[in-house]
C-alpha cells in the first residue's frame, strides 16, 4: 500500500503547486477544512497534515467531502479534484439542491449514500489508477530488463501476449515481487517482441491505464475489455472516448486529465528535445527535413503543426505522449534544435529545456516562448514576473528542484571536459587565453553545458586545473577532479578566491578538513555514492586508454615498465585522477586489461562486467578482464543482484519510453556493422599475406571454423573474440563480411553493404544472410523493422 499512498500524496502536491483557485462559499461547506470560508490549497495542506497524524485542528464537517462520516484519503482525493477543477464542489446538505443530472458524480447527503460502485467512480480516482498503471508498467520494464541480463543467451520472443496478475510465468512473478498494491488490484501487461507496450489495471471498480491514460471522464469496465484490444491502453494515439463511448460521462464539468506541474513539463520538454534532436539528425543524414515546406537550415521557432506529419507521429510515439494532450514547439538555429517548450492540454503551465522554467512559475503556453527555452542566459522570472505563482505553497519552493552533490560533481566533470576542449582549440589557433578564474558569464565559457548552473573554471597554461559547480540556490556544490563527498553541502560562495585558494596545480583537497562545518550530520551516508556498473565499465575503458597512452610515452622515453599488475597506488600512474580504485595488467608496454571499482562493485575493460553483477573490486580483476573467454556468471555466481535491488539501481524516477528500446537496438546494429567492417579489413590483410605466400583462399569462413588455417589466422589477428563473424572470399579478395554484436543476442551487421540500423536480423552466418542480400534495402527480407 505504501506506493499507492505515496502516489496520492504526490497528486496532492501537484495541485498544491498550481495557481491557487479560490472558491468563496457560505458558512461551513464541504472542502473548507480550516473553516475560513473558502476552499483553496491551504485546506489541502491542513488535510494532509491531519491524515499524517500531525496535531492539527480541522473542521470535520468541511473535511468529510463524500459524507461517509469518515475523514480519510478518499476525501483528500475529492478535494484534489475540486482544486484542479476536475470536479465541482459538493453542495452543502442544508442548501436546496438543483436536480441531479443522470450519472452525476456529486457526493450525496449522508443519508443517501452511494453504493460502493458509484462512490468509486469519482474522476480523481481514475487519475490515481492511471498512476498505479504507470507503476506496474515501469516495474514490468525493469523485470523484462532483469531477465534479459539474467539469461543473456535467450533470443527475444517475436510474438504478442497479454500477461495477467493471475499468471505464474517468470516475468509476472517478478512483476508481482516488485509491486506493493492494495488487495484486489488486478492488472494486464501487453508484451510484443519482448518489449513491454502497455498496462491496464483496476481496483474497487476503478480502471486506469498507461501509457494511453484513461481520461477522468471515461469509466472503463475492466472485465469487459477483452484481450483482443491491448492497443487501447498501449497506443497513445487511440482516443478512449472513441473506442469506449459507453463509458463516457454525461457530466460536462469533469475534465479529462489532471493538470501537469511546471517540473513535470520541464521533464517532458527535455525528453522531446532529445527525441527531436535525434530525429532531426537522422533526417539530415537521409537528405530529408523534419519540417514541412521549410528550408533545411531553418532558424526560428517551429510549432508542432509545421513538423512533417510522419515525423510528428514518430515523436509522439517515442515519447509515449498523446497528440491531444501535449503541445510543443522547438527553437532552431541553422537547422539545429537548440530549445524546446511544451504544455499539457490546458495550456496554463509550460515546461522548457535546456533553459528550464522555475517551479515557482506558471507561464501560460505559447509557441513563441521556444526562443528563450534555448537561451541559458534568459531569466524567466525577470521577463515573466506576472506569472510567479501566488500560491503560498508553490511560491515558497526554491526555483529549481534540489539536486544531489553527486549530480553537481557529474556536472562539474562535464564543464571541466568541455572547457578543456575549448582551450585546446584556442591553443591550436594561436589565440591567447590568460590564466585565471572564468565563470558561466565569461565569453570564453558561456555555453559549455546545457544545465542552468553557476561554475568557476580555473585555467593555467591552457589547462583546466579544476572546476566548481552549483545550482540555483547555491547552497550545495560539486567539483572536479576532486569530487565533493555527498555528505557535504558546501555553499558555492565559499569557493571565492579570497576565501579558498583553489588555483593550485595539484588540485587534491581534503574537503572535510577544509570545510568541517559543512559536513552533514548523517554519519551513515558514505562519502561518495556507489556508481552504476555501467559507470564503472566506462571508467575502466578510460583508465585502459589513459594508461596505454602513458606507456607509449614511457617506452619512447626509454623508461622501463616491467610486466605485471599495477594499481591506482602505483607511482607510475599516480597522476591519473580517479574517484575510485583501479588496476591494470601490462605486458610489453601494452595494457591487456583494466578494472575500476570500490568495495561493493566494479567495472572492467575490454571484457565488461555484466550490469547484473556486483563484483567486489580486487587488484586481480585486471587479470580476469584481459581474458576474452571470461564467464563472469561462472566466476561470481553469488554476485547476481536480486530483482528489487536491480530495480532500485534503475532509479526511482526511471520511466521507460519506446525511445530507449529503439535507440538501444539501433546502436546494437550500428555496432555490429562496425564490427563487420573490422572483420572485412582484417580478413583482406590476412588474405593478401596468404596470396604473397602462394596460397589461394576461396570460400566462406566463419568464427566457428577450427580446421581452416585462414580462419585460425584471421581469428588470431582480430582483437576480440566474443563476436560471431563470417567472411566470403573469392580468389584472395574479400567480397563481404557479417558480424554479430555478441554471440548471445546476435544482432547482425555487414560490410560493405551495411544492415540498416532500423533492421534487426538474427545472426546465422554469412552463407544464409549475405548471399543475395548485398543491397542495404534488401536486408529487411532477412529480418524485421524496429517499430518504436
Amino acid at each position: 500500500m505504501r506506493k499507492v499512498v505515496t502516489g496520492i500524496l504526490a497528486l496532492c502536491m501537484v495541485s498544491a503547486i498550481m495557481a491557487e483557485p479560490v472558491l468563496a462559499l457560505p458558512d461551513t461547506v464541504k472542502g473548507d477544512v480550516n473553516g475560513d470560508g473558502v476552499i483553496n490549497t491551504r485546506d489541502l495542506t491542513m488535510m494532509k497534515k491531519y491524515l499524517l497524524g500531525e496535531d492539527t485542528e480541522i473542521d470535520t464537517d468541511g473535511a468529510d467531502l463524500n459524507g461517509d462520516q469518515k475523514i480519510n484519503v478518499a476525501d483528500m482525493i475529492y478535494l484534489t479534484g475540486i482544486l484542479t477543477e476536475a470536479v465541482q464542489p459538493p453542495q452543502d446538505p442544508a442548501e436546496p439542491k438543483d436536480p441531479e443530472p443522470e450519472n452525476s458524480k456529486e457526493p450525496k447527503d449522508p443519508a443517501e449514500q452511494k453504493d460502493p460502485e458509484e462512490k468509486n467512480s469519482d474522476p480523481a480516482l481514475i487519475a490515481e489508477m492511471n498512476k498505479t498503471a504507470k507503476n506496474i508498467f515501469n516495474t514490468a520494464v525493469n523485470a523484462q530488463t532483469y531477465l534479459d541480463y539474467l539469461h543473456p543467451g535467450r533470443k527475444p520472443a517475436s510474438d504478442m501476449s497479454v500477461l495477467k496478475d493471475a499468471d505464474s510465468s517468470e516475468l509476472t512473478e517478478l512483476i508481482k515481487l516488485g509491486l506493493e498494491l492494495p488487495d484486489g488490484t488486478r492488472w494486464k501487461v501487453f508484451v510484443m517482441n519482448s518489449e513491454i507496450k502497455g498496462c491496464i489495471c483496476t481496483s474497487d471498480g476503478v480502471t486506469g491505464a498507461y501509457p494511453n491514460e484513461i481520461p477522468m471522464s471515461v469509466s472503463v469496465d475492466y472485465d469487459k475489455l477483452d484481450d483482443t484490444h491491448p492497443e487501447y491502453y498501449s497506443e497513445v494515439t487511440i482516443d478512449w472516448k472513441t473506442v469506449y463511448p459507453e463509458g463516457v460521462s454525461k457530466d460536462e464539468n469533469i475534465k479529462d486529465y489532471v493538470p501537469k506541474t511546471t517540473n513535470e513539463l520541464n521533464q517532458t520538454a527535455e525528453m522531446l528535445y532529445n527525441i527531436i534532436t535525434t530525429l532531426n539528425q537522422e533526417a539530415e543524414t537521409a537528405g530529408r527535413t523534419l519540417l514541412s515546406g521549410v528550408a533545411d537550415k531553418y532558424t526560428g521557432t517551429v510549432p508542432d503543426g509545421i513538423i512533417d506529419a510522419n515525423y510528428l507521429e514518430k515523436i509522439y510515439r517515442l515519447a509515449n505522449l498523446s497528440p491531444k494532450n501535449t503541445k510543443f514547439a522547438v527553437e532552431m538555429a541553422d537547422g539545429e534544435i537548440v530549445g524546446c517548450i511544451c504544455s499539457d492540454s490546458y495550456g496554463k503551465v509550460s515546461g522548457a529545456y535546456p533553459n528550464t522554467i522555475p517551479q515557482t512559475m506558471n507561464i501560460p503556453y505559447t509557441a513563441d516562448n521556444a526562443r528563450p527555452s534555448g537561451d541559458i542566459a534568459f531569466d524567466w522570472k525577470q521577463a515573466f514576473s506576472e506569472f510567479i505563482s501566488d500560491d503560498p505553497v508553490q511560491s515558497a519552493l526554491p526555483d529549481y528542484p534540489e539536486k544531489s552533490v553527486s549530480y553537481y560533481n557529474s556536472t562539474a566533470r562535464e564543464v571541466f571536459t568541455n572547457a578543456q576542449t575549448i582551450l585546446q582549440e584556442k591553443e591550436a589557433e594561436g589565440k591567447e587565453v590568460k590564466d585565471g578564474v572564468y565563470t558561466e558569464t565569461s565569453e570564453l565559457f558561456d555555453r559549455i553545458t546545457g544545465q542552468k548552473v553557476k561554475y568557476y573554471v580555473q585555467v593555467k597554461n591552457y589547462e583546466v586545473v579544476c572546476c566548481m559547480v552549483s545550482g540555483g540556490d547555491l547552497t550545495r556544490s560539486g567539483a572536479y577532479p576532486a569530487s565533493i563527498p555527498q555528505n557535504m553541502d558546501i555553499p558555492f560562495d565559499e569557493f571565492r578566491e579570497d576565501k579558498y585558494p583553489y588555483n593550485n596545480a595539484d588540485f587534491k583537497p581534503d574537503w572535510k578538513a577544509i570545510f568541517p562545518e559543512y559536513i552533514k550530520g548523517d554519519a551513515e551516508q558514505p562519502n561518495q555514492p556507489v556508481q552504476s556498473i555501467a559507470y564503472f565499465n566506462s571508467a575502466a575503458k578510460k583508465v585502459f586508454a589513459s594508461v596505454q597512452t602513458m606507456l607509449q610515452e614511457y617506452e619512447t622515453a626509454g623508461k622501463e615498465v616491467p610486466d605485471g599488475i599495477y594499481t591506482s597506488d602505483s607511482e607510475l600512474f599516480k597522476e591519473l585522477a580517479a574517484d575510485y580504485k583501479f588496476t591494470v595488467k601490462i605486458k610489453d608496454y601494452v595494457v591487456l586489461g583494466a578494472a575500476v571499482g570500490c568495495e561493493e562493485r566494479s567495472g572492467a575493460y575490454p571484457v565488461s562486467v555484466p550490469n547484473l553483477l556486483n563484483v567486489p573490486f580486487d587488484k586481480m580483476l585486471s587479470e580476469i578482464t584481459a581474458n576474452y573467454d571470461t564467464d563472469w556468471y561462472e566466476l561470481y555466481p553469488d554476485a547476481i543482484m536480486d530483482f528489487k535491488t536491480f530495480s532500485a539501481e534503475m532509479g526511482v524516477d526511471y520511466t521507460y519510453t519506446p525511445l530507449s528500446y529503439y535507440w538501444i537496438k539501433k546502436a546494437a546494429v550500428n555496432s555490429a556493422n562496425a564490427n563487420a567492417k573490422s572483420v572485412f579489413i582484417t580478413a583482406q590483410t590476412v588474405a593478401q599475406e596468404f596470396e604473397t605466400n602462394g596460397v589461394v583462399v576461396d570460400g566462406i569462413f566463419d568464427s566457428s571454423n577450427t580446421s581452416s588455417e585462414f580462419a585460425k589466422t584471421l581469428k588470431e589477428n582480430l582483437t576480440w573474440h566474443e563476436y560471431d563473424w563470417s567472411v566470403k572470399i573469392e580468389n584472395n579478395v574479400v567480397v563481404g563480411a557479417c558480424c554479430s554484436t555478441t554471440s548471445a543476442y546476435g544482432y547482425t551487421g555487414a560490410y560493405p553493404c551495411y544492415v540498416p540500423s532500423e533492421c534487426l536480423v538474427t545472426y546465422n552466418g554469412y552463407n544464409k544472410l549475405c548471399e543475395g542480400n548485398h543491397k542495404s534495402d534488401e536486408w529487411l527480407s532477412a529480418g524485421h523493422l524496429i517499430m518504436p
